[in-house]
């Protein structure tokens, strides 16, 4: 997977945010995160619930329970 990112990450401005689902969580790596310098935005949410726009590349990884067939989710070869 790394080498198909890869190509598209060399060509990209990193844009560091993120969703999670657990609240507590993202309540506890924002000030750790910030204390070592990162700057990034994590949201409180569901993969499901989000609609992203304006990336160029993107990863993830969904736990086993995600379809990639999922309705929400935009048509592309990769998703189906």
């Amino acid at each position: 997977m790394w080498n198909l990112a890869a190509p598209a990450m060399d060509r990209a401005l990193c844009d560091n945010a993120g969703v999670d689902i657990h609240e507590d969580s993202v309540n506890a790596l924002l000030p750790a995160l910030e204390q070592t310098g990162f700057a990034c935005e994590i949201r409180v949410s569901g993969m499901e619930c989000i609609r992203p726009r304006g990336f160029g590349v993107g990863l993830l990884n969904p736990p086993f329970s995600i379809h990639l067939e999922n309705p929400v989710l935009e048509p592309l070869p990769c998703t189906g």
